[in-house]
């Protein structure tokens, strides 16, 4: 999905943007038989939805892994510079898909909230600058 309401910021410097990614812990199973990865990466998506591996250039686009805060539920991923480029023009709003950061044959799975869950939607934090037009 994409990130919402991005075009609405206009002529802006972002700071710092953290994706703020709350785990759904009912879905646990009984005796919390799985149990969330510690590190998941994003990914970015292209028009189709389908993986494409970001090209950072020699900058951090994406700080990954996110690792997996057990008090507070949630995966935290630093996306200042891939949010700058969107709200820049310079990369297409595709949104991100999210991957553990070690797949393996472990039985370990996380579901988090998604945009229309009431109190576990992700959470775009922006730290951010008006530039002048």
């Amino acid at each position: 999905a994409q990130f919402p309401h991005l075009e609405q910021l206009g002529n802006i410097a972002v700071q710092r943007a953290e994706l703020v990614l709350n785990e759904d812990a009912t879905w646990r199973g009984s005796d919390n038989r799985y149990t969330p990865p510690a590190n998941i990466n994003a990914i970015y998506a292209d028009e189709n939805q389908e993986e494409v591996l970001f090209d950072d250039g020699g900058f951090s686009i994406v700080t990954n892994p996110a690792t997996f805060d057990e008090s507070e539920g949630t995966y935290t991923l630093i996306i200042t510079n891939y949010i700058q480029e969107i709200i820049s023009g310079q990369r297409p709003n595709n949104g991100m898909l999210r991957w553990p950061a070690n797949p393996s044959t472990s039985v370990n799975r996380v579901v988090l909230g998604g945009i229309n869950h009431t109190n576990l939607a992700p959470v775009l934090k922006l730290t951010y600058s008006t530039l002048p037009r």
